[in-house]
């Protein structure tokens, strides 16, 4: 009886719950500009949310104009450029990070009929295995799955994280708080024995000068061919994006040797310049096995 009262009662509360973030987004992205549209301040969620979902569906991306994606992060690149590149039809695919569980990503037509699972290091506030969605928990240095399982694996801004710290934003496991670089490696040999012959890699994450931020880190060109050489691609199909004060734009990985990150957790300062709101430089890789 008791539970029954509950159900009852969250069935009343969630419409509420609903209306009152529709109404909290509404007022967040007019207050987010009147503000000056800065970065990570209040409503800038909301605003790059849209903004994403605008260059997916209306084909911004295939052709970026000047000011595109100006005081966004990467992931303006990121998520478009994994739409541009995804086979229609059905398929098994892993979502290594967590980077498409939204609403609105995973009810793309393009991902609908396809099987995802979603591996990330712990639960998330979202969750939407009532549409079909599967989700694991675990550290992808030693995944559960069997070889060649999965047809696509996508690892959206996620690799640069493995072998650092993520206790600051992602898990509150503290032996999740190491400092090992070289990690990335392991993953990426996961990666190529969970895929089957042909499978497809959609690998992304800020390029350009190393550093390791202590939660993060910066590939560089060196990086990507160890990368490359653990994976042994048979196809790579590559593109480099850099952000300047006039957005982002498509560029060769060379013009990206000196492209820093801002840090958001680190610099509490206003943003540089450009309003760069991350990475300066990003790396957008499907490779095949």
């Amino acid at each position: 009886m008791a539970n029954q009262q509950y159900v009852s009662t969250w069935q009343h509360i969630r419409p509420w719950m609903r209306r009152g973030k529709r109404l909290l987004e509404a007022l967040a992205q007019p207050l987010f500009h009147l503000r000056g549209a800065k970065a990570h301040s209040f409503g800038y969620n909301w605003h790059k949310q849209r903004k994403i979902l605008d260059a997916i569906n209306l084909g911004e991306f295939s052709n970026l104009k000047v000011g595109y994606g100006k005081k966004i992060d990467e992931r303006i690149i990121e998520l478009p450029w994994f739409f541009s590149r995804i086979a229609e039809g059905p398929e098994r695919m892993l979502d290594a990070g967590s980077a498409l569980n939204h609403k609105d990503l995973l009810s793309h037509p393009l991902l609908t009929n396809k099987n995802i699972t979603i591996s990330t290091l712990a639960p998330e506030s979202d969750a939407w295995w009532r549409t079909g969605i599967s989700y694991v928990y675990e550290d992808f240095r030693s995944s559960c799955f069997r070889d060649g399982y999965f047809d696509s694996i996508a690892c959206i801004s996620t690799l640069e994280h493995v072998g650092l710290d993520n206790t600051m934003l992602y898990t509150g496991d503290s032996s999740k708080k190491e400092n090992t670089t070289g990690d990335a490696e392991i993953v990426i040999a996961e990666f190529r024995r969970m895929l089957r012959a042909g499978g497809r890699l959609y690998l992304t994450f800020p390029f350009g000068k190393h550093h390791n931020y202590g939660w993060f880190q910066v590939f560089d060109k060196k990086g990507v061919e160890t990368l490359a050489k653990v994976f042994n691609p048979t196809q790579r199909h590559e593109s480099y994006f850099k952000y300047s004060n006039e957005g982002w734009e498509r560029c060769s990985s060379s013009a990206l040797e000196d492209a820093d990150y801002f840090d958001p957790h680190s610099n509490k300062s206003e943003l540089s310049a450009d309003g760069a709101a991350g990475a300066r430089g990003v790396a957008c890789l499907e490779w095949h096995a």
